[in-house]
């Protein structure tokens, strides 16, 4: 049987959320245990590289995004697991895009956490380009994503695919034709190209044929595989950044969508210009992502 008493990890715990859960992980893990913000900052600095894992329990306030995201842009090499009784859908999808490793409900048992830290620890130590490189392709915050560019010096630009701001050219896969026709009327008087789908196989056709700046995706299709379709449809498109569409919030699915790539979650009913405005953001963004991502 492995030592798991040779891996350290923190457990950050300002509410006392998971106090006998943290007594449990600590009998399995080398754990350091602390309920301030000072604490943290002090463990983080002193054990610095030994920590590849912080347990981060928290109410999803952006004061909670601000932190992880502070956190990450220097302790790059930190896993996060998050654990909170708080799900706010919009504070949820920021801090999803900060790269975070798992999130789970305080209710959730200690052996399933255990089993995301056994999954980490089993995966190999990298350097610091590799970890980089990693995250680059992972996290989907502008801030953050530029502190990793920034970090990673040997990066070129490459501007092969950039997306088209003045009048991108949109997928639109969505099974209720009523809702689809009347997205795509709505993007076409906002100076929008879309394109209507119905279903995940004729998405996959489709992204065959064509190119497209952005896809906007229902997770309630009948034929849809969630994260394995996000995947799928960027894999086709060279990357084609994804907002997902749905009426239920799934915060297992979301995390699985975002670590392909979604940028994006957006809840039924919706206010159209909001979806404008994240069209918008996410064109953005990906732009960024095509002007500074590393050669391969």
């Amino acid at each position: 049987m492995k030592n798991t008493k040779l891996h350290n990890i923190i457990i950050f715990d300002p509410n006392n959320l998971i106090e006998s859960k943290a007594n449990q992980l600590s009998s399995n893990y080398t754990s350091f245990v602390c309920s301030q913000e000072s604490q943290l900052n002090l463990l983080l600095q002193k054990h610095n590289r030994s920590i590849r894992t912080l347990i981060y329990c928290t109410k999803f306030s952006m004061h909670d995004y601000e932190k992880i995201k502070a956190i990450k842009s220097v302790f790059f090499h930190l896993e996060f697991i998050l654990l909170t009784h708080h799900h706010d859908i919009q504070i949820f999808t920021e801090i999803a895009k900060l790269g975070i490793y798992s999130i789970h409900h305080t209710s959730i048992h200690p052996a399933i956490i255990m089993l995301d830290l056994d999954e980490i620890y089993s995966k190999p130590q990298h350097s610091d380009q590799e970890i980089l490189q990693k995250n680059m392709t992972f996290v989907l915050d502008h801030d953050l994503y530029n502190t990793y560019n920034y970090l990673l010096k040997n990066s070129k630009p490459s501007i092969s695919s950039q997306p088209n701001l003045n009048s991108p050219r949109l997928l639109i896969v969505e099974d209720n034709k009523v809702l689809n026709s009347k997205l795509c009327h709505w993007f076409k008087t906002k100076n929008m190209i879309p394109t209507a789908c119905f279903s995940a196989s004729e998405a996959l056709y489709t992204c065959k044929k064509n190119k497209y700046d952005l896809i906007l995706l229902d997770l309630g299709l009948p034929d849809n595989h969630c994260y394995k379709l996000v995947k799928k449809l960027r894999l086709l498109s060279g990357n084609t950044p994804v907002i997902l569409l749905t009426a239920y919030k799934d915060y297992e699915t979301l995390l699985g969508c975002m670590k392909e790539g979604a940028f994006e979650y957006i809840t039924k009913p919706f206010n159209p210009n909001h979806i404008i405005n994240k069209i918008h953001q996410t064109l953005t963004y990906a732009l960024l992502r095509s002007e500074s991502a590393p050669s391969t």
